[in-house]
């Protein structure tokens, strides 16, 4: 008798019966049912399954996280609602990414989402916090300003990388010594809220904007762009902190109230805007050119460059104080220079 199985098809037809022999892993798509629920209760979930670490989520309406759950993926859908449950604060983690098309918020207490993929929003994000905990670069875009208490950085590698401008409203952002990288982002606003212990980084050109309003600081923070563009009133609170490069002010740059404090511009600095004390002293150190077109009128500036500096004017500086500390380097004057009330 013939054999028609040739050699090819022979090795196809193993293959496949490997491959039907293998553990075939595929993530499960749960989705939320119309009345919604408690995340730990089966009802809550079409098919009556209680999402775990692997599975991916649609949340089509409102679902209360309790106790502390997981997921993989997870989407909230426009008329979905994801809070924790009102008895307490309560924890999502997100082994994936999470896409917000609808709100998160708290519930009486607080809800946490700690995310190690991506972040994209573009509904309503009022919780407790928003924790980016992947150990690889996690990109943020949204197109809504972000209400959440807290947005936090945890992990010691990668970074997060802002593929949109961002608008943050009464918002902490601690970066915990980590980068938040603008990208194809160009923009950050922040309303009521403070930048801390971290960097803040663009690599090139257009500049990075930065408006600040309602009492928003920065403490221990950097930020490292080409050129930075300060719009709005910002706060410098300690003297730990560094901008460089090129920094230009259009709003009002100044110490916070509660103590005298220091601000370092590691390159130029213009000011087209106000630089003034707070209730106590503000030093601003320049180890760059120096540019006035505006108000100049805080307690010291410091030339601290190594080369030379060259200064330009427009308008007196009216500072207490106005001084050259390093003996390498000189300050030369490009324009006329006026000076009201300064040693």
């Amino acid at each position: 008798m013939k054999n028609n199985i040739t050699p090819l098809t022979f090795c196809t037809l193993l293959g496949f019966f490997l491959l039907m022999l293998s553990p075939i892993v595929i993530k499960a798509q749960i989705v939320s049912a119309p009345p919604g629920g408690l995340w730990n209760n089966p009802a809550t979930w079409i098919g009556g399954i209680v999402p775990g670490a692997g599975d991916n989520v649609v949340i089509a309406s409102t679902v209360s996280v309790y106790p502390t759950s997981q997921c993989n993926n997870i989407t909230i859908q426009s008329g979905g609602i994801l809070q924790n449950r009102s008895s307490n604060s309560y924890t999502l983690f997100v082994n994936g990414n999470l896409n917000n098309q609808g709100v998160i918020q708290n519930s009486t207490y607080s809800l946490t989402v700690n995310v190690k993929g991506n972040v994209n929003n573009s509904g309503s994000m009022t919780n407790g916090t928003l924790s980016f905990t992947g150990t690889a670069n996690q990109q943020m875009s949204s197109t809504q300003p972000l209400h959440v208490d807290n947005f936090v950085r945890t992990a010691g590698s990668g970074r997060i990388l802002a593929t949109t401008n961002l608008s943050f409203v009464g918002t902490a952002i601690d970066l915990n010594s980590d980068t938040l990288e603008f990208t194809t982002g160009t923009a950050l606003t922040i309303d009521g809220g403070n930048l801390t212990d971290g960097v803040m980084f663009r690599t090139a050109m257009p500049a990075l904007q930065i408006t600040t309003d309602n009492g928003t600081h920065v403490n221990n923070f950097t930020i490292d762009s080409q050129e930075a563009r300060l719009y709005g009133t910002l706060l410098v609170f300690g003297s730990a902190n560094t901008f460089k490069h090129n920094v230009i002010n259009f709003g009002t740059l100044k110490s916070q109230n509660n103590n005298s404090y220091s601000l370092t511009v590691d390159g130029n600095l213009t000011n087209n805007g106000i630089i003034e004390n707070g209730a106590y002293s503000f030093t601003v150190n320049i180890s760059g050119d120096l540019t006035n077109n505006g108000t100049w009128q805080n307690y010291n500036t410091v030339l601290n460059g190594s080369g030379i500096q060259n200064l330009t004017m427009t308008q007196p500086y009216s500072g207490t104080l106005f001084t050259k500390n390093n003996t390498a380097g000189r300050a030369r004057a490009l324009s006329g220079l006026s000076f009201v009330n300064t040693e």
